[in-house]
């Protein structure tokens, strides 16, 4: 995975599509209900996830995490490249591989930052998919 050209965070508009899912991970993990915030462009650009109970220490980590991804979301990095670094076996790793499956369904999968348009409407780039 190669870093995006422009380390810029894409603004996301105030009211933005979402699509909520029910993901099993295993027989051990509690079921999640994740919602994936979408950009203007259908990309995936943040992640929400609800089930573990509430205040535990779980429930804290996964939060967390899904804060990182969406960062990295909206700085342009794809859900299919940060899944790509992941455990196979991890929660996070689960839920980017959703919001791939769910970008691949809304068209041929988000492309890469450079290919997006920046804030005056201009791609930035080449598309890299």
């Amino acid at each position: 995975m190669s870093a995006p050209s422009k380390l810029g965070r894409s603004r996301l508009p105030n009211r933005r599509d979402n699509v909520s899912e029910t993901i099993e991970i295993d027989e051990r993990t509690p079921r999640l209900s994740v919602t994936f915030g979408k950009a203007a462009d259908d990309h995936v650009a943040e992640i929400f996830v609800d089930g573990h109970k509430v205040g535990s220490q779980a429930e804290a980590l996964l939060d967390d995490a899904c804060i990182l991804v969406s960062i990295l979301l909206q700085h342009g990095y794809t859900a299919r490249d940060l899944e790509a670094c992941l455990s196979r076996e991890s929660i996070i790793s689960k839920l980017l591989s959703t919001a791939a499956d769910l970008e691949r369904r809304a068209g041929n999968g988000a492309p890469s930052r450079e290919a997006r348009p920046d804030a005056s409407g201009a791609a930035t780039g080449e598309t890299t998919q």
